[in-house]
């Protein structure tokens, strides 16, 4: 202990000595201190939809294939695209577990494309691996594509999600069957 103190009296003596050089016997009328600043912006997204309802027409039978526009800008050159979707239902009551269904045909995933950007790993299909809701509706969720520029510029795209349904039930009763699109967007690092 009286070695430490010892030590901090010297270190103290030596500071007050240099600084009576540094003044040469004169007061100081002025100083001066310099603090670096330092900020760090975090990676902001953005996703809107290009339009807030997508008429696929009419249809019998079979699969059928819509395509709904968003629109993508990030602070980063990568991003990485979710889609979730809900079958349709019958008055679009996506509400109602009673309604009658067109199903989400699962098996064919869904297709994301960005012009100008291009997917990372040449994949632009992903394939429906869970469950989801939107807007408290049951949906299906997909595995994340992943999208990228240059690392010189942003990601600012719009991006086309296709998702395919199937009407396998000829005797379904006829009506406007309605459902939801969500697309989910992420910053890459």
């Amino acid at each position: 202990m009286k070695t430490t103190i010892a030590i901090l009296m010297a270190v103290m003596i030596a500071a007050l000595a240099s600084l009576a050089a540094a003044t040469d016997g004169r007061a100081q009328q002025t100083a001066s201190a310099v603090v670096k600043v330092v900020v760090t912006i975090k990676p902001q997204i953005a996703v809107t939809a290009q339009a807030a309802v997508v008429n696929a027409g009419t249809v019998s039978t079979g699969d059928f294939a819509v395509t709904a526009g968003f629109h993508v800008n990030s602070t980063t050159h990568g991003v990485s695209l979710y889609v979730c979707a809900t079958d349709l239902y019958k008055g679009d009551a996506t509400w109602d577990k009673g309604a009658a269904t067109i199903p989400v045909s699962v098996s064919r995933g869904v297709t994301v494309s960005a012009p100008g950007a291009r997917p990372v790993g040449g994949s632009n299909v992903a394939h429906f691996t869970g469950t989801s809701t939107i807007d408290g509706a049951a949906a299906y969720s997909s595995e994340p594509l992943h999208f990228e520029n240059s690392p010189q510029s942003r990601f600012n795209h719009d991006v086309q999600v296709t998702v395919t349904w199937n009407q396998n039930d000829p005797g379904k009763p006829p009506g406007e069957y309605g459902g939801l699109v969500k697309l989910i967007a992420m910053v890459m690092p």
